[in-house]
């Protein structure tokens, strides 16, 4: 198909291995996955691409919608848990309660910020969970890569991923490879 750079290591889940990428190589790049996790990922030169919305997020959008760094989204994991990857975190606080503490804009008189101060050993438990990537993940070299289109039909035939050949998907996937999807 013309996709050189498949990586693998032991012990290592994906996630570890895209973040690790996404950490060492100063090229511009997308991570294109629905899981949130990546947020802490963004940067200038790193663009998150959802294709269950159909929607790009960006450092910037990030930081307008969040008001909190991205490198912060591993401590919002950490407080409200992560249920993609089956971490629990402190009890009755989701996402917009643990954001809301970050920002030091939850009240401490609410019971969320009593949760948070009492579930310390949680929170710090969750810490290795949820940051990406996983200690001790090696760094990976990307090698130039050329798409091929006729490649791609073959395997997707060959295998009958048939709904990468419908037309929206299969222009999608050539205007992602050709370094498309400005949106």
């Amino acid at each position: 198909m013309g996709f050189t750079n498949c990586f693998i290591q032991k012990g290592f889940e994906a996630d570890d291995l895209i973040a690790k990428i996404a950490q060492t190589t100063l090229l511009n790049k997308i991570i294109v996955s629905a899981d949130e996790d990546y947020y802490q990922c963004l940067s200038p030169s790193l663009r998150i691409w959802n294709p269950s919305r159909k929607k790009m997020m960006t450092k910037s959008m990030f930081l307008d919608a969040y008001k909190i760094q991205p490198k912060q989204w591993a401590m919002v994991k950490q407080i409200a848990g992560c249920n993609s990857d089956q971490v629990p975190g402190v009890r009755g606080v989701g996402e917009v309660f643990a954001v809301r503490f970050i920002r030091k804009t939850l009240p401490p008189h609410t019971q969320a910020y009593k949760s948070i101060m009492a579930n310390q050993a949680i929170i710090k438990r969750n810490a290795v969970l949820v940051t990406l990537p996983f200690p001790g993940t090696k760094p990976l070299q990307i090698v130039p890569t050329t798409f091929k289109r006729k490649g791609f039909k073959r395997v997707c035939e060959q295998y009958g991923f048939h709904s990468f050949l419908q037309p929206e998907r299969y222009n999608a996937w050539k205007e992602l490879m050709s370094g498309g999807l400005n949106t």
